[in-house]
C-alpha cells in the first residue's frame, strides 16, 4: 500500500475536535504563504522542520498560568509503567 508507514501495514485514522483541525489549518495557511515547497507541516517561516517544541510549550504554559508542567517523550510513560 503507497503511503502507509504502519508496521503492520494498516491503514490508521485519528479523529479530530474542531480545535485540532483548526491548528492543521492554520498551519497550512503559514506553509502556503511562508513556505510552500517545504514538506513539513510543523515548519519555520525558511521552510525548515520544527524539531523541538519545549520553549513554545512552555510559554504557552507561562501564558495560561500553568507551573511546572514538562513534556516527557512518549517512551517515558511506557518505561515508567513497566518499571511499576
Amino acid at each position: 500500500m503507497e503511503g502507509v508507514h504502519t508496521k503492520s501495514r494498516k491503514r490508521r485514522s485519528v479523529p479530530l475536535n474542531q480545535e485540532a483541525r483548526l491548528a492543521l489549518l492554520n498551519r497550512a495557511r503559514f506553509r502556503a504563504e511562508h513556505c510552500p515547497d517545504s514538506p513539513w507541516v510543523f515548519a519555520h517561516k525558511n521552510g525548515e522542520r520544527i524539531q523541538e517544541v519545549h520553549t513554545a510549550f512552555r510559554t504557552a504554559c507561562n501564558n495560561v498560568g500553568i507551573k511546572d508542567f514538562r513534556i516527557h517523550p512518549s517512551h517515558a510513560c511506557a518505561f515508567w509503567l513497566v518499571s511499576a
